[in-house]
Order: structure tokens, then C-alpha cells, then sequence
């Protein structure tokens, strides 16, 4: 199991319903250099087959108010994502930095849903299942890195989109997102930024299967503050010490533990 990642940062924590997160566009704060205009357009053509460069929304900061929280995000794609993410700078300004949400689904017998990620975005590692970047509603795309024009999908509506790709889940039978609740928003050593919700499901975990191609297997570690600590502890689960965890996992668990013993 590897160390704690020297990236791993909480950027805000708290507790925000659907009404009270706010998104706004604003301009892109980066600029690819020219090196990293030369290595993205050198190894994309090396990507693996499958991989397309689609429109992301880049994490430009977060503020927290008085009883609301505005997130704001500005253009970006994926391919400068994917390459980038490998190369090692100073700091999340020099980073594409795409925002993702990553969800922890929590069943009615207190377990959380966690999974083995495949393919060439962490693959073979562990993280909560739920998770994916958010969404443009596009009104047109071109290959720059922020030439097009769209609006942000809401990231509660990210979190019950991925649930329902990749569980057996679906919306509103089995979960309501006005029951989900942003706990914070955290960086890691992916060099992308998530908003970590909380998503309360009304099924056991024995309940929940693998949908798609996304994850190899699921584990339900329990929501007791024993298991979290453990959890956050050791950078994973302890019964699986040759799976990394991903720093997302990690710090949305830490969250997870802080909101559950504020109740």
C-alpha cells in the first residue's frame, strides 16, 4: 500500500444541500506552454485505443460563504489531462486540473461502495465507485484545450449519472440526490480537483452490483469510525494492502469520517 501522496490536499470541507452550491464560468486561469504544447501533441498519438479528447471543465477555485459555497470551473479538455497528469510541477496552477466528483454511496446497512478501477485512468487502483469528471451541456467543441462553448452540468447531477453507470442503482428508486450533500472539495496526486458527495442509497449493499466495464470488483467497508480512521490510516483498505488507494478515496473517506461523527 503506497504512502500518503505529498499532493493530497483538502481545499474546503462543510456541509452544502443542491441549493446551496453555486457554479460559475469563469475565464481559464492557464495557459499551456510551449513544452506542454510539444508533449501533449507528442504522446497523444501514442494514447491507448479508445481514449478521446473530450471537453472537461477546468477547477479554477472555491469559495466558501456564509451557508452557500461557489465553485467556479473554466474550459479545459481531455487529452491535455490525460498526458499531463504524468509530468511533475509545482503546483495545481501549471495542472489542466479537471473537475470530477466522486461519490460515497452509503447503503442502509452502513457500508460505503468502493471499487477496482480498469482501464488507462487509474486502473488497478481503489476508489469510490461514483466518480467521474463533470459534464459540459455543449453547444460546440473544437480541439484547443478551451474553444467551446457549453454550460456545467450540476455536480449533483454528475454523482447520480455516474452512480447509475456504474451500479445497478437507479435514480430515484433507489436514491434521491436531495438527500446527497457536498462534504468538501479535495486535490490530489491525479492532478485533478473533486467535489466529494455524500449519497445516501435505500438499499443494503448486498444490493449493489457492478455495472459496466469500469470496475474488476466491489468492496463495503462500514461506515463505523473504527473502519474510516483505518481506512484514512493506512492510505486503504487493510484487507486489500496490494490495492493503492486512490488520494481522492482517501480524502473523501476523511470527510465521510468527519461528517458522520458531526451528526
Amino acid at each position: 500500500m503506497s504512502a500518503q501522496s505529498s499532493y493530497r490536499k483538502v481545499l474546503v470541507h462543510g456541509e452544502w444541500k443542491k441549493n446551496q452550491v453555486n457554479i460559475k464560468v469563469v475565464p481559464s486561469s492557464w495557459n499551456p506552454t510551449q513544452t506542454q504544447i510539444e508533449i501533449v501533441n507528442e504522446e497523444w498519438e501514442k494514447r491507448p485505443q479508445g481514449v478521446y479528447n473530450g471537453p472537461l471543465w477546468r477547477f479554477e477555485r472555491v469559495v466558501k460563504e456564509d451557508q452557500t459555497v461557489s465553485i467556479e470551473l473554466s474550459k479545459c479538455s481531455y487529452k491535455w489531462h490525460f498526458i499531463l497528469r504524468h509530468q511533475q510541477y509545482q503546483s495545481a496552477i501549471e495542472y489542466p486540473n479537471p473537475t470530477s466528483v466522486t461519490s460515497l454511496m452509503v447503503t442502509t446497512d452502513n457500508k460505503i461502495v468502493l471499487g477496482v478501477r480498469q482501464g488507462s485512468d487509474q486502473g488497478g487502483m481503489l476508489h469510490a465507485v461514483g466518480g467521474g469528471f463533470i459534464d459540459p451541456k455543449l453547444a460546440a467543441v473544437e480541439n484547443h484545450h478551451n474553444e467551446w462553448k457549453a454550460l456545467p452540468e450540476c455536480l449533483f447531477e454528475t454523482s447520480a449519472r455516474e452512480i447509475t453507470e456504474e451500479t445497478s442503482l437507479q435514480r430515484d428508486k433507489h436514491y434521491s440526490i436531495e438527500k446527497f450533500r457536498l462534504l468538501g472539495v479535495v486535490w490530489g496526486s491525479n492532478h485533478d480537483t473533486t467535489c466529494v458527495m455524500y449519497a445516501p442509497v435505500n438499499v443494503a449493499s448486498t444490493d449493489v452490483a457492478i455495472r459496466g466495464k469500469e470496475h474488476s470488483y466491489l468492496f463495503f467497508p462500514s461506515t463505523d469510525e473504527g473502519t474510516l480512521s483505518s481506512i484514512v490510516e493506512n492510505n486503504g483498505l487493510p484487507i486489500a494492502e496490494d490495492i493503492d488507494a486512490t488520494d481522492h478515496m482517501v480524502l473523501a473517506i476523511s470527510l465521510l469520517r468527519k461528517y458522520l461523527v458531526s451528526k
